[in-house]
């Protein structure tokens, strides 16, 4: 099991030898690692598969050992040479001979995570073997035949729903492993709404218990290289319930100054608590009408880009897909995002920046399912006080502003 002292040592190390910045190196390991296990999870989704997983592993003797001398893996040498190696019949077995999926993959890790697309290839050649090792040995330790194995991979796909952000698998064409999309109700104008509670989840722990080994490692490296062990702080549910006709009464507190106008409105949106005190709020009050404070732009706390680029982090994908949903339920505005940037010091360098901030916000919002035609970027290469983030004042930064369409 990996904890953080040896998960930093592997981004290091991985980070040296492929010429990548360590903090761009650690995001496309976060990126690659559920694209090479929901291919697997794909893969495995029979008993076939799961046999023929088992038959491979064994033929190349796949058992988690080259794990235990990590400090000559990234060496250059003969152990490096060894790793590639069995990269690449790994990334054969799951992917087979020029499969689109590897090289969108590929591409993807290159666009998203700001390394070069040959990093990228040998990124996967070497940490799918390390992957397939704890498989291997988890599957030696427990005695796992077929049935076994396909059931607890066919168990991953909840896991994965919840860690990734909604429109990866299909981007790297892995169809079929989205989390579905929350389902509008369009319900009479004149019923009484009810908030509808969240069904109890089922314990994730309790399920994957017998494969925590290899969801350790897998989580571990895909939350910044944390303690293994535990759950990730994934996506949580928002429940949405359909909108509402013209003709919907709001009561007297609900009411904003500018509500004179019937306006489409979404009957109700439940927000995981831990949601509570984030840039989600605000903007749902303001969609709602409950905003008396007279705001118009409201910073993205949770959306940070790589320094001085507009590459998003992997973490900020997880908060827009989010926001996605929320400006999904409220069709009735346009959305104008602007991108704020007080370096370098060059005037039009900073404007260029801070567009290209907004656009990367729009693309991915475009992405997540949001109409293109409700969003507008724009640049804000400086800004006023009140319109900074509250958590650390970073040097760029993303907000998000209504207006009627």
């Amino acid at each position: 099991m990996f904890n953080q002292s040896v998960g930093d040592q592997l981004v290091s190390r991985l980070s040296g030898y492929l010429g990548e910045p360590a903090e761009h190196t650690k995001s496309a390991i976060q990126t690659s690692l559920p694209g090479i296990i929901g291919n697997l999870v794909k893969k495995t989704g029979t008993p076939a598969g799961a046999s023929a997983l088992l038959a491979f592993l064994r033929k190349e003797q796949i058992n988690g050992n080259l794990l235990s001398n990590m400090s000559t893996l990234f060496t250059g040498g003969e152990a490096t040479e060894g790793l590639l190696a069995q990269g690449d019949k790994v990334l054969d077995f799951l992917f087979g001979k020029d499969n689109p999926v590897q090289s969108k993959l590929v591409d993807y890790l290159s666009s998203r995570d700001g390394i070069n697309r040959g990093a990228s290839s040998t990124l996967l050649k070497l940490i799918s073997p390390m992957l397939m090792g704890i498989i291997g040995r988890h599957a030696n330790q427990n005695d796992l035949e077929e049935e076994g194995l396909s059931k607890l991979l066919a168990e991953q796909r909840e896991l994965l729903q919840e860690t990734v952000p909604r429109g990866f698998f299909e981007q790297i064409g892995l169809p079929g492993l989205e989390k579905p999309k929350p389902k509008v109700v369009v319900e009479p104008a004149e019923e009484e709404k009810e908030e509808v509670a969240p069904p109890p989840k089922t314990s994730l722990l309790r399920k994957i218990g017998p494969w925590l080994l290899l969801v350790s490692l897998a989580l571990g490296m895909l939350l910044a290289m944390r303690a293994c062990g535990g759950r990730p702080d994934g996506i949580n549910s928002m429940a949405v319930e359909g909108e509402v006709t013209d003709s919907t009464s709001l009561s007297e507190n609900e009411k904003s100054d500018d509500a004179a106008a019937p306006v489409n409105r979404t009957a109700a949106v439940t927000i995981a608590p831990h949601l509570e005190s984030s840039s989600i709020k605000n903007i749902h009050a303001h969609l709602y009408g409950i905003t008396g404070n007279g705001q118009s732009r409201y910073p993205l706390h949770e959306v940070f880009f790589r320094p001085q680029s507009s590459i998003l982090t992997a973490p900020s994908m997880r908060h827009l897909d989010h926001l996605a949903v929320l400006l999904q339920a409220y069709k009735y505005k346009a959305v104008i995002i602007e991108g704020h940037a007080q370096i370098p010091a060059d005037t039009l360098v900073r404007q260029e920046l801070a567009m290209d901030q907004a656009k990367s916000v729009r693309n991915a919002l475009i992405e997540l399912g949001v109409d293109s035609a409700r969003l507008e970027a724009a640049a804000m290469p400086t800004a006023t006080t009140d319109q900074k983030p509250i958590q650390g004042e970073p040097m760029q930064w993303v907000t998000i502003g209504f207006r009627d369409p």
